[in-house]
């Protein structure tokens, strides 16, 4: 149980009701009951706040006082306080087990470390290292010399290839692949002649990639996600790419071969980059755009090809007007002709 005193205390919050109404589960303002924690953080949703049968609401600190029948407490940042308030409730009702299934297959080489959870159908090669605490869930294949660092959680079907270095508290959901080829080919005497791919990859720590993501292998060296970073599903990274530390890649983005991405980028859903090219830190690439050249850092781009966004957004607007301008300059040429017959 958890009480709304407790919580104005951690995060310098301000009661508006009962200072010891208590929740012990975790909801949405439209779906809680009596005994749930909700939060809204948006005006399009104070009006559920009149109505909702949580117990404790969190609400922003610069909003006037909302009618309601739940406690509600006023921070900061609602958002914030609310992600503080699940992970812990997270972490102290998740059941952590420990267990290795007899459906396995683990090569003698292979060294497994303290408190790890392994399910059936599990493979893993020769001179893989699996560090304390790992969970790896059904019908994951581990490639031989890979290492998957502590505390991470790999979900069914996962596959992860030879010479892959998975740092400490990575997620990898399912259906992610790493280490697969990477897409190199030589045209050459006719045929698309295959350059082996014999790199591998170096995952961070304290990263997490969404469900069939894909991840290639270099040509040689290494592709490199850096700690921190978060990427979402159905996301396509190419051999050699290197990506820094705490970037947010969102769905179905496509980063070509050799590219260079800095640090805290974010790269918005369809985002397409050309290869060998490089991404500055802090750099925001707006959503269905193309980056075909070098991006300096501290620039938001948007648009294809990808240009600063009030350029994009200026382009955008005259694109709109082309119907008006042709209509125009079609009418001026009339004009036009009847001058010189006149004349």
């Amino acid at each position: 149980m958890i009480t709304a005193k407790q919580i104005a205390k951690k995060f310098n919050g301000k009661i508006i009701g009962d200072e010891n109404a208590s929740i012990s589960r975790i909801n949405s303002i439209k779906d809680a009951q009596a005994g749930d924690l909700a939060y809204v953080s948006e005006s399009k949703y104070y009006y559920l706040v009149k109505n909702t049968k949580a117990s404790i609401v969190i609400i922003p600190e610069e909003e006037k006082l909302m009618a309601s029948t739940a406690t509600m407490i006023q921070v900061k940042s609602p958002v914030y306080v609310f992600t503080m308030i699940l992970r812990q409730w997270v972490k102290e009702n998740k059941k952590v087990k420990t267990g290795i299934s007899k459906k396995t297959s683990i090569a003698k080489t292979a060294k497994i470390g303290n408190n790890v959870y392994i399910q059936d159908n599990v493979v893993i090669e020769d001179s893989v290292v699996i560090a304390n605490n790992v969970q790896i869930m059904a019908n994951t294949f581990i490639g031989k010399n890979s290492t998957i660092g502590e505390n991470c959680l790999i979900y069914p079907n996962v596959t992860v290839r030879e010479n892959v270095q998975v740092g400490k508290s990575v997620i990898l959901h399912s259906n992610v692949t790493i280490g697969s080829d990477g897409f190199g080919f030589l045209f050459a005497k006719g045929e698309h002649i295959k350059v082996p791919q014999i790199g591998g990859v170096i995952i961070g720590s304290n990263v997490e990639i969404g469900a069939n993501s894909t991840i290639d292998r270099a040509t040689v060296g290494s592709t490199v996600i850096g700690d921190g970073t978060k990427i979402d599903n159905l996301v396509q990274i190419a051999h050699n790419v290197e990506i820094g530390k705490h970037c947010i890649i969102c769905a179905q983005v496509g980063i070509a071969g050799s590219t260079i991405i800095g640090n805290y980028v974010t790269l918005a859903g369809q985002v397409g980059i050309n290869g060998h090219i490089s991404l500055g830190d802090h750099v925001v690439v707006a959503a269905k755009s193309g980056v075909t050249k070098p991006i300096k850092s501290e620039q938001i781009v948007s648009g294809f090809p990808a240009t600063k966004q009030k350029e994009a957004n200026h382009l955008h607007v005259l694109t709109r007007k082309l119907p008006e301008i042709y209509k125009t300059i079609k009418y001026l040429k009339i004009e036009l002709k009847k001058l010189k017959t006149d004349s």
